[in-house]
């Protein structure tokens, strides 16, 4: 079930979990339900709070995948990114440079 702040989708990353808590196969999944509700709606919210382990590889892919549908537009301002903590922000923020830099932008 998606919640919903201010009539946007909110979508908790804590329940897109690989069975197998591979870190990169969660983030795939995040970013399947990602895709599949910018499909529907313009904007979307995703919460990181109830995340214990959050790396660069997570954040790329979430980031690129959603890029790749989209364009990096999508990234910049039909996502709405909520975060637990300020660790988890700063290694969000440097993949994001990341990605951004990755597609030439």
């Amino acid at each position: 079930m998606t919640d919903l702040l201010n009539d946007s989708p909110v979508l908790r990353a804590s329940n897109y979990i690989d069975a197998n808590q591979e870190l990169v196969a969660s983030a795939s999944l995040l970013t399947a339900a990602i895709v599949a509700t910018l499909k529907d709606r313009p904007d979307v919210t995703v919460d990181f709070g109830g995340m214990r382990s959050t790396s660069s590889s997570y954040f790329n892919t979430v980031l690129s995948g959603v890029a790749g549908q989209f364009g990096v537009d999508a990234i910049r301002a039909k996502v709405t990114y909520r975060f637990s903590s300020a660790a988890q922000q700063e290694i969000f923020k440097r993949s994001f440079d990341a990605v951004l830099r990755d597609l030439g932008v």
